[in-house]
């Protein structure tokens, strides 16, 4: 009898201690996930906040890239303003084109002679004039243009024909396509059926 409760004693001895090292194991596991989901909310604040940085220099790098368009369509701009007008080969090719339909239309072209940007513009347009065969008249001798004038004006008499009416438009519409400004005018001062071409300053 004896023997038998000393059996049941050590049994229970050994079952106390597994359980105490089942307590301890399962401690350690609680602990071990403890600090696993304390990394694991570490990591996640780390990434949201390199989410964060990331986002930010997204928008600083879209911001300079903003600043760098500006710049440079600021710098095009200023450029385009101190720019000489002119025609090229090109386009006096595009604009004879659009006015070749009217081949034979009598022309004049006054422009500021002593100053250089207006002259080689009128020269330009010359060129453009004579490759679409209109018949150009040189202006009267010693005949100047008034000053103030800016621009180009394609200057019509208002009981000009039809026909040449629609070749100044034609000519005013073809070089503000080209970014030459030009504007048509109505003057009983001029020949009816004549087209009067002033080359004024750059606007």
């Amino acid at each position: 009898m004896k023997s038998s409760l000393n059996s049941v004693s050590t049994c229970l001895k050994v079952v106390d201690t597994r359980r105490k090292d089942a307590l301890t194991k399962a401690g350690k596991a609680e602990d071990s996930l403890g600090k696993a989901e304390d990394e694991a909310n570490k990591a996640q604040t780390a990434s949201s906040n390199a989410l964060t940085l990331a986002r930010g220099a997204r928008q600083e790098a879209d911001s300079f890239k903003k600043d760098i368009r500006s710049a440079k369509e600021a710098a095009a701009e200023a450029k385009e303003k101190v720019a000489d007008r002119t025609l090229t080969d090109g386009q006096a090719v595009s604009v004879a084109g659009k006015i070749n339909p009217f081949a034979g239309q009598r022309v004049q072209i006054m422009t500021y002679f002593d100053a250089s940007e207006p002259m080689e513009l009128a020269n330009r347009i010359l060129l453009a004039l004579r490759l679409a065969k209109w018949q150009y008249l040189p202006p009267p001798e010693h005949s100047i243009l008034i000053g103030g004038i800016t621009g180009v004006q394609v200057f019509i008499h208002p009981e000009a024909d039809q026909s040449t009416k629609n070749a100044a438009g034609a000519l005013a519409a073809a070089l503000n396509e080209q970014g030459i400004a030009a504007t048509l005018k109505f003057d009983t001062g001029y020949a009816k059926n004549q087209i009067m071409i002033n080359v004024g300053a750059k606007p």
